[in-house]
């Protein structure tokens, strides 16, 4: 199944009652909601809640989170097994430009992975690296000076001396 933006922004503007009449459109809510939040639903025991519940949350952030996919300039390919990055698995739900930049950056070979990749991504994420500015490194302060002399004990033992002499 493809997942596009317009059908679910169709079965959101057809609202819930419109979901709850038609299987097929409950079925298609049960498949975003598991495409986009990588989850089996919600833990309801009442399986209209958790429709009512899948609904709500694409309604609330779901269209905003399909928009972000549609207007990457990188996509996986769909067969392609989840790429696990320092502990996180990388898929085409959680996959941003930036990210698919640094995994370019770490070895090119890994276009091969990609479906939809600009033309020119070899020229982008030099650019992207180029343009990013690296983290400053904090200077450290100067330490101040201790104010507190020490006492001079040497004029001390010279005199504590002059008087052993005498």
């Amino acid at each position: 199944m493809t997942y596009t933006l317009d059908e679910l922004k169709k079965i959101v503007s057809d609202g819930l009652d419109e979901v709850h009449n038609n299987i097929s459109n409950k079925e298609k809510v049960v498949k975003y909601y598991k495409y986009l939040y990588k989850s089996q639903g919600c833990k309801c025991k009442i399986p209209n809640v958790d429709i009512n519940n899948m609904f709500n949350k694409l309604k609330d952030d779901g269209i905003k989170k399909l928009e972000e996919i549609e207007n990457r300039k990188f996509h996986l390919r769909d067969n392609v097994i989840p790429i696990r990055v320092k502990g996180v698995n990388i898929d085409n739900v959680n996959l941003t430009d930036e990210l698919a930049m640094k995994l370019l950056k770490e070895n090119e070979n890994r276009i091969s992975l990609f479906k939809i990749k600009p033309e020119n991504w070899q020229e982008v994420v030099a650019e992207f690296f180029y343009r990013t500015p690296k983290r400053k490194m904090k200077r450290r302060k100067p330490r101040k000076k201790n104010t507190t002399a020490k006492k001079d004990t040497s004029i001390k033992n010279d005199e504590n001396n002059e008087k052993k002499n005498d």
